[in-house]
């Protein structure tokens, strides 16, 4: 009876084993997968504050796109997250920056400028950052309305082995929306 309960118990835990062995592939996969199908630099398309609000699931059905540090991420494939009704939907189609930064999820905190974060702010959307880089592909860059990316993430962002592909580059240290210059202030 002891040989007995002792090859149940083995095979219970082979059984678990092999299913945590199967995740980690698929989510190794999946991770590969978003830097894979993330646009080189000199292909990514500039979004503007505007022209991404298209991409919330709704205006554009399964199109979900979101930014977050001069990066546009393509969020399509988690509709239970980011599309209509999902937990993080206030996000999609808007430039969640600040909202990550601060970690909140309310709809004034999207499209706002990121000037006066404190250093725990940066630190926290620098997480954020890497969580997207990691999970889904860079499809575009923000830019302001006359085409110019407004963050520069030379000092900012991750080092390009995270998955995403280069930072966009511009003239300005990362401050926000409207085009607001580091030098301006």
């Amino acid at each position: 009876m002891v040989s007995t309960f002792y090859l149940v118990c083995l095979s219970c835990v082979g059984v678990v084993l092999s299913a945590v062995a199967v995740y980690r592939m698929r989510l190794n996969a999946r991770m590969k997968s978003a830097a894979e199908r993330s646009l080189p630099k000199d292909q990514l398309v500039p979004y503007t504050v505007e022209s991404l609000s298209k991409f919330d699931g709704v205006q554009t059905p399964g199109k979900i796109y979101l930014g977050i540090a001069g990066y546009v991420f393509d969020v399509s494939e988690r509709p239970g997250f980011y599309g209509p009704g999902g937990s993080y939907s206030v996000y999609a189609g808007r430039d969640a920056s600040r909202a990550l930064a601060c970690s909140t999820i309310t709809v004034e905190d999207c499209n706002q400028k990121i000037s006066g974060l404190t250093e725990k702010q940066y630190d926290t959307l620098r997480s954020w950052l890497s969580f997207f880089q990691k999970r889904y592909p860079n499809i575009g860059k923000m830019v302001d309305a006359s085409g110019v990316c407004y963050w520069d993430l030379r000092d900012f962002a991750l080092p390009e082995a995270s998955g995403s592909g280069p930072a966009p580059t511009g003239d300005t240290m990362p401050i926000g929306l409207a085009g607001e210059s580091s030098k301006d202030k």
